[in-house]
């Protein structure tokens, strides 16, 4: 049973870093990001949010890890 949650996860974790990129960098609106994934705007704005808070922690994990 863990096992399916661990993939369950990690597909959350794609599937959030896939809406930031095709907001931030295909420079869609927040409109057009959540009619091409099928969710609302306020969804994709949350999970984009979160894509870039968990992308900071790792950018700061391997800077401390670099030291």
């Amino acid at each position: 049973m863990q096992g399916l949650r661990s993939q369950w996860i990690s597909e959350k974790a794609a599937e959030r870093e896939a809406i930031r990129a095709y907001h931030d960098e295909g420079g869609h609106s927040w409109p057009e990001t959540g009619k091409h994934f099928g969710l609302s705007e306020d969804t994709v704005k949350r999970r984009a949010y979160r894509a870039r808070k968990e992308r900071a922690a790792e950018r700061e994990a391997e800077a401390r890890a670099a030291q």
